[in-house]
């Protein structure tokens, strides 16, 4: 299932689909005369539109049981656990201090070629630009796919930053390696594990 929005008195069209790995745009007739100057925020606007449409049709997630007793039921007790989970307070820190960093930190990612670019910001994409030159050459299609690419290429640098804010700190790498399994994250009511 895609999730739609459209900007641009309905001459961009974004479809996002269900877990947003591919991005889809369409540039409707008439585009040109309506939105050739701002086209790039105009397809920035219809991506917002499709992505609160996702939004609004997500189920509520799920609850998960962050007990001490589910903590002590996953991690077992004991002088290493202690240490471990000392040392993943103090990872937490460097995470959330270098997440933030990240977030604050404008970036970019282009769609091959490098005629469209996202530009990343606070955890969201915050402009496209196309070069003018080749927006003026470029048909349609070849101009929408360039901007599905460089909106892909945002989403992943986001979905990335974690990743790259988790560098430098093994403990709390660790101590999700070990919830990760499902042992810890389970839902409420789910039970010991087996």
């Amino acid at each position: 299932m895609g999730f739609v929005g459209s900007a641009g008195r309905g001459s961009v069209r974004v479809e996002l689909s269900g877990a947003c790995p591919t991005v889809g745009v369409q540039l409707l007739p008439g585009w040109r005369a309506g939105v050739a100057d701002r086209l790039g925020p105009v397809v920035l606007q219809a991506f917002a539109a499709a992505l609160s449409a996702r939004m609004a049709a997500q189920s509520p997630p799920p609850q998960f049981d962050f007990t001490a007793a589910a903590a002590l039921r996953a991690f077992g007790s004991g002088h290493d656990t202690v240490t471990l989970v000392a040392d993943a307070v103090r990872d937490l820190r460097e995470f959330t201090a270098q997440l933030a960093a990240l977030h604050a930190t404008p970036r970019a990612a282009a769609a091959p070629g490098g005629r469209v670019t996202a530009s990343v910001c606070g955890g969201q994409i915050v402009a496209l630009t196309v070069d003018a030159g080749w927006c003026d050459r470029a048909d349609d299609t070849t101009l929408a796919h360039g901007f599905g690419e460089a909106l892909g290429a945002g989403l992943r640098l986001l979905a990335d930053t974690p990743r790259h804010a988790m560098a430098g700190c093994p403990a709390l790498t660790a101590v999700l390696r070990l919830t990760g399994n499902g042992q810890l994250r389970r839902p409420v009511g789910a039970g010991a594990p087996r």
